[in-house]
Formats: structure tokens, C-alpha cells, sequence
């Protein structure tokens, strides 16, 4: 959903951040957002994702459906689910 060049910048990886967060609390309490940048030691495979945590299943339902498809910055944004036990032994090591 971002680039690199999306991520270099603090004040814009930030301001990305915040609305993806503020987006994503229309449809739910949200526990944690990771967007994954290779400066922070992520894998080079996460750049480009945004990781939303959801405190209920519908919340991450209602938010699939309503940011699936749409654009953002001439991109389309493409929802994938991964699984509780993915999120937390993958990206803990980084948080």
C-alpha cells in the first residue's frame, strides 16, 4: 500500500500512519499498526504492507470490506487476513 519513498520520510511515514489509523477506527477498536520499514529491521518482503490489529473479528471484517479496492495515492489497496498467531510471533520481534 506505501513505498519506500512513502517511508523515508519520519513526518511522512507518520502522517501515513495516523490515517491509516484513524481510518481503520471508523469500523473498531484498533490494538496495534505496524507499517513495516527496512530502516526499523523489518524484512525487505514487508515493505509496502500495512499490519492492522483489530480488538474484534467484525472490526477487521467491517475494515476488509470498506478499504478493499480502494485507492490510495494512485495504488489499490488489497486487504489479506493473517492469522493472530502469525502477527504476534513474526512481527513481535521487531515491535
Amino acid at each position: 500500500m506505501v513505498t519506500h519513498e512513502d517511508l523515508c520520510q519520519d513526518e511522512e511515514y507518520e502522517e501515513i500512519k495516523e490515517d491509516v489509523r484513524l481510518e481503520c477506527l471508523e469500523h473498531g477498536q484498533v490494538l496495534s499498526l505496524i507499517i513495516p520499514r527496512l530502516r526499523d529491521g523489518y524484512p525487505a518482503s514487508t515493505e509496502g504492507h500495512i499490519y492492522v490489529e483489530f480488538a474484534a473479528t467484525d472490526a477487521a471484517k467491517a475494515a476488509a470490506m470498506a478499504l478493499n479496492g480502494r485507492k490510495f495515492a494512485d495504488r489499490t489497496v488489497v486487504v489479506q487476513y493473517v492469522s493472530h498467531c502469525y502477527y504476534y510471533s513474526y512481527y513481535d520481534s521487531y515491535i
